[in-house]
C-alpha cells in the first residue's frame, strides 16, 4: 500500500496490480512505533500472513509498484 497524507488517500497493491484505494484522512507522522499485523492500538492480530514487506520515506507511485512487483516475482527466493 502506499499512501500520501496531502490527498488523504491510501493506494493498495497486489503483485504490482492496483487492487483499490481508500480515504484515509487521519493518516499522520507518528513517533509511535509501526503496527505490522496488528489492529490499530488493539492486540488483535491479523487474521493472516505478511511477505515481504518494505517501507519507504516516499510516496510510490504506481508504476514503481509495478516493477518492484515484477522484479521479486522474476528472482528466486
Amino acid at each position: 500500500a502506499t499512501g500520501s497524507k496531502a490527498s488523504g488517500r491510501v493506494e493498495v497493491f497486489v503483485n504490482g496490480m492496483h487492487a483499490g484505494s481508500a480515504r484515509y484522512p487521519g493518516m499522520d507522522i507518528s513517533p509511535d512505533p509501526i503496527l505490522i499485523g496488528r489492529i490499530g492500538n488493539s492486540y488483535t492480530p491479523f487474521a493472516g500472513s505478511l511477505h515481504e514487506i518494505r517501507l519507504f520515506n516516499q510516496v510510490l507511485d504506481a508504476n514503481q509498484c509495478r516493477a518492484m512487483a515484477a522484479y521479486a516475482l522474476q528472482s528466486p527466493d
